[in-house]
């Protein structure tokens, strides 16, 4: 009986609390911004430096092979990016531009933010793993298949424009690949946010819209 009211347990929907967080789009376009400057200076940083071109090498090797997780030693794009997002995000999050339908206690505030930041960070990695290792592989094969004189440059030229096309910084001209970078993280956070209780104000074409969050307690 304990078993069966544990399975019961398990399966019932999670109670949303009755205050919940709104965002305004614009803090989460800087935030994005935010991360993906990070990132790619880090690795321009490592792409640069001669010392480190063995390094690339075998994490090109890796991310080929799909062994050791596509990381070799301090080299671990896929979760150097995710977590640049998630702080950059995390920041985003704590600072909801106001609170329905009323200002929660400290308590609730935690609860209800918390909850948020589990459904956007579960997103995360399975988005940064496509774009930097998935879409591209055919530019991370041939990345590793360069051999003789100068192929540590070309090496790091290919990895370098996978960077460049995986993650774009978006500005305030967006050229295609740019836009469809920003459009989709600011998808994952507004699904990820309603999933979790709040409400992300959507000014793109099939989110839903301005209060209307899709909440289970309604």
């Amino acid at each position: 009986m304990r078993l069966i009211e544990f399975c019961e347990y398990a399966i019932v929907p999670e109670v949303l609390p009755d205050v919940y967080p709104v965002y305004e789009p614009s803090g989460l376009v800087l935030a994005i911004q935010s991360a993906t400057r990070d990132f790619r200076a880090r690795w321009n940083r490592i792409l640069g430096a001669t010392r480190r071109w063995s390094h690339v090498k075998a994490l090109n090797r890796r991310i080929v092979l799909e062994i050791d997780n596509a990381e070799y030693r301090d080299l671990r794009p896929v979760a150097d990016f995710v977590a640049r997002l998630s702080e950059s995000i995390t920041q985003f999050l704590d600072q909801p531009s106001r609170w329905k339908p009323r200002v929660p206690t400290d308590a609730e505030a935690d609860e209800a933010l918390a909850r948020v930041q589990r459904e956007v960070f579960d997103r995360l990695h399975g988005f940064v793993e496509k774009r930097i290792l998935r879409i591209p592989r055919q530019q991370w094969v041939q990345a590793f298949e360069y051999r003789g004189r100068g192929s540590t440059f070309d090496r790091a030229r290919t990895i370098q424009t996978i960077y460049d096309s995986a993650t774009p910084i978006p500005s305030l001209v967006l050229d295609p690949n740019s836009g469809r970078f920003l459009r989709e993280v600011r998808v994952l956070a507004h699904e990820a946010i309603l999933e979790g209780g709040g409400e992300l104000i959507s000014d793109l074409p099939g989110l839903p819209a301005p209060g209307t969050p899709e909440r289970t307690d309604a």
